[in-house]
């Protein structure tokens, strides 16, 4: 059975000292209540144990009983986001507040990356490089902090039960996050765990860092009481596939799956609708993950929209359209001072987010009820790989998926942020440059060496047998390129968080003499960083110059075999 976690509450007008009226609890009770055992799901809500220190009473006190869990944040990366020190005291009260108004608890989790600027969220990618020379301190500082709140915990008769949130950056850094974690616990400690969140902050969490994070899970060396996974502001049905792909397969077997997201409580604020499945199915509205939007503009999709909400909900018909949209398009309080009653505002914000959750439920239990249904909903290429990782039971079955899904290989641009010409397309490369000669219809080595496209394929090469390598030796490669209005590197290859080496691909027998300037102009702009400049060239002596070194293709070949790539 899954769990969809609400956050985001003041969204959905919970916090009004008059959301607790009689006639709008009931509200709420016959809406978000209800969903409660619906869907294949139970329902709860999670709240901010820093910035939202006082909705936690509220929510226990008022809404607690129709729900199945609250859950409680710890606030950590909003201390960080507002500068603030994260001190002992400052974690005693979050532990307090945990103790007394939740079920489930966020722990304090340290995000073993550098920050590039003075503001980087938790998902901020391009202000944010996983640093692995932090890896072991920072998950020894997260497991003395998740010893100190189920020790805080007990000392207050709390039954509330902490989230250890695993991070890392590919399988090896996750295994061992975990067992450092494991070394700063007792058996007692390890026993009060309610569940593992697989943080994202080091990783990424594009689709295939989706489908790494939800078998990397499986193989994380702990055996907890509760076998229960929580994903980490998912809204979206596309991020879930990977984890209900392992439902249908046995490899999450007996496994609780909760996901929190603010996607679909926001709706009104960021003109989201998560609309009924059969009716865009059938309709003009169907867009990607069945969510529909509008404008502030008074037109058919309120009336769509407030259908869907009545259909789902029958007593909310009370409310005609022209209440619907003004209650959409102004504050609560404009709404009461301008019509005299607040409650119609707070009854259909309840309702409207209630109904975009259910829909959205619905969704998941459709695609969790059918194999058909999770491969007809994912995307073109995605489809073929969706479907063949369903035979992943083991980590020898995920390497040889990833080495086998696909001949394309993505690379992703080098965010760094100290330029703001970067351009952010990825560039596509061929795993098997056989068979990228194939459909260019290069027949022979001779046609390649007069061929316009010699130069491309041979970059191609250079970054596939780079990629190979990195494969071969277990590692996960970070492999990018930069491209902004005056240089493009054909490669990055980064093997720590402030070294690098930045190459360029020529394919000609002798190298230009202007084959380095780009590498070093990179150098010289990215500050932070410290990129060896290299070119790979097409001839057979390898030279060593003041500004960097020109790599003969055979050395590099030779390289590749060895730690660092040989660099």
């Amino acid at each position: 059975m899954f769990e969809y976690v609400g956050s985001g509450t003041s969204y959905f007008k919970l916090m009004y000292e008059e959301s607790y009226r009689p006639q709008n609890l009931d509200i709420f009770a016959r809406t978000y209540g209800s969903l409660n055992n619906q869907h294949d799901h139970k329902i709860s809500l999670l709240y901010n144990a820093y910035t939202e220190k006082r909705t936690g009473p509220r929510i226990k006190e008022h809404y607690g009983k129709y729900l199945h869990r609250v859950h409680a944040d710890s606030g950590g990366l909003q201390m960080i986001t507002l500068g603030k020190t994260i001190t002992d005291e400052l974690k005693e009260n979050v532990y307090a507040n945990q103790a007394f108004n939740s079920d489930v608890a966020m722990c304090f989790d340290v995000i073993p990356v550098t920050v590039l600027s003075e503001r980087s969220e938790r998902l901020d990618l391009e202000n944010r490089r996983f640093d692995p020379t932090k890896l072991e301190i920072c998950a020894r500082e997260t497991g003395k902090n998740l010893r100190r709140q189920i020790d805080f915990f007990d000392e207050q008769n709390s039954s509330a039960r902490p989230m250890l949130i695993a991070q890392g950056n590919d399988y090896d850094s996750y295994m061992t996050w975990t067992e450092c974690i494991l070394e700063e616990l007792t058996s007692y400690h390890l026993s009060r765990i309610g569940g593992i969140a697989m943080g994202a902050a080091a990783l990424g969490k594009g689709p295939l860092e989706d489908i790494k994070r939800a078998f990397y899970f499986t193989q994380l060396p702990i055996e907890l009481e509760s076998r229960h996974l929580h994903l980490l502001g998912v809204g979206s049905v596309y991020r879930m596939l990977p984890n209900i792909v392992f439902i249908q397969n046995g490899l999450y077997r007996d496994l609780q799956l909760s996901y929190d997201s603010t996607t679909h409580t926001s709706g009104v604020t960021q003109g989201r609708y998560y609309i009924s499945g059969d009716r865009v199915l059938n309709g003009k509205y169907r867009s990607s993950d069945y969510q529909m939007t509008f404008t502030r503009a008074f037109d058919d999709s309120y009336r769509i929209v407030r259908e869907d909400i009545c259909e789902l909900f029958p007593f909310m018909a009370e409310y005609n359209l022209q209440t619907f949209y003004n209650v959409l398009n102004m504050s609560a309080r404009t709404y009461e001072e301008r019509f005299g009653n607040i409650d119609p505002s707070i009854q259909i914000y309840i309702a409207y987010v209630s109904a975009c959750i259910k829909n959205f439920m619905r969704h998941v239990e459709r695609i969790n009820n059918s194999k058909y249904e999770l491969i007809d909903f994912a995307k073109g290429t995605d489809k073929n790989a969706f479907n063949f990782l369903y035979d992943v039971k083991n980590t020898a079955d995920f390497n040889n998926w990833l080495r086998n899904v696909g001949n394309t290989i993505e690379s992703e641009p080098y965010f760094k942020n100290f330029s703001k010409r970067l351009i952010k397309s990825p560039k596509i490369y061929f795993y098997d440059t056989g068979i990228l000669c194939r459909l260019l219809d290069i027949k022979s080595p001779q046609e390649l060496e007069f061929s316009s496209f010699r130069g491309a394929i041979f970059e191609n090469w250079c970054v596939a047998e780079t990629l190979k390598a990195y494969f071969h030796q277990g590692l996960q490669p970070g492999l990018y390129f930069w491209r902004d209005q005056k240089i493009e590197i054909d490669m990055i290859i980064t093997l720590s968080a402030n070294k690098g080496i930045a190459v360029e691909c020529k394919s000609g027998l002798t190298p230009a003499s202007d084959a380095l300037n780009a590498p070093n102009e990179l150098k010289r702009i990215s500050k932070d960083q410290n990129f060896s400049p290299v070119a790979i060239f097409g001839g057979d002596t390898s030279q060593k110059r003041s500004n960097g070194e020109l790599l003969a293709w055979t050395d590099f070949a030779r390289a590749l075999g060895k730690p660092d790539l040989g660099f």
